[in-house]
């Protein structure tokens, strides 16, 4: 009987270590433990928190973020431009598998999350480098950085081309679309982008969901 209860304790405890060898990656596979889909939402309460923080006008960085990271009228917190094509990752794991190369090199003319942050131009202010996806700090760097080209420019309409950059055709065109965004918000921060000559362009789509979420944000000006 002894014998028989030190083997069955044995086998119990080979077959306890196969399991948690097999399914212990589902608990810890990685530094974002369960590794959650990513929403609009982990995008706009940050940028609202941004805008309000360092006198962005109301509505301005969340209209950048829209024709940044923009997927059915919202930000995307895991969003991708991997040299000019769009990827909409579901987590953040995902996404961050994206920045590297095979070889471990940072990949080149890639921008990523809510703000669309360019990773050769910015990766030396994140540390370590995937913080860039996190939307908190995604998010704050990109006000910070916007606010330091108003500050350069005096110039709200020069501070969103800069931080797009281009040719001069193409940030005219860049701060029109922002401008679109902003004014479909209904909100007055529209005005700060009006002197541009962009002509009457159609709506764009901005979903019930952001639209809501701005209305309901206590520092906006409507």
């Amino acid at each position: 009987m002894k014998k028989n209860y030190w083997t069955i304790l044995g086998l119990t405890s080979i077959l306890f270590s196969i399991i948690a060898l097999t399914t212990g990656p589902l608990f810890n596979a990685n530094a974002y433990g369960s590794v959650p889909k990513g929403k609009s939402s982990d995008c706009l309460k940050h940028i609202f928190e941004a805008e309000e923080t360092y006198g962005i006008p109301s509505g301005l960085l969340l209209a950048i973020s829209l024709v940044e990271s923009g997927q059915n009228g919202s930000p995307h917190p895991y969003a991708l431009n991997l040299n000019g094509r769009s990827v909409y990752s579901s987590n953040i794991q995902h996404a961050s598998q994206q920045i590297r190369l095979k070889n471990g090199k940072v990949r080149p003319n890639i921008s990523v999350g809510c703000m669309q942050l360019q990773v050769s131009y910015h990766k030396k202010h994140f540390q370590p480098l995937d913080r860039i996806l996190e939307p908190s700090a995604n998010v704050d760097y990109a006000a910070r950085f916007l606010s330091s080209l108003y500050r350069q420019t005096k110039s709200w309409p020069r501070a969103v081309k800069r931080y797009n950059g281009g040719s001069a055709q193409q940030v005219n065109k860049y701060v029109c679309k922002v401008h679109a965004h902003l004014h479909t918000l209904n909100t007055k921060s529209a005005s700060v982008l009006r002197h541009e000559p962009c002509g009457k362009n159609r709506a764009p789509f901005i979903s019930a969901e952001t639209k809501r979420a701005f209305k309901a944000n206590p520092s906006n000006m409507n």
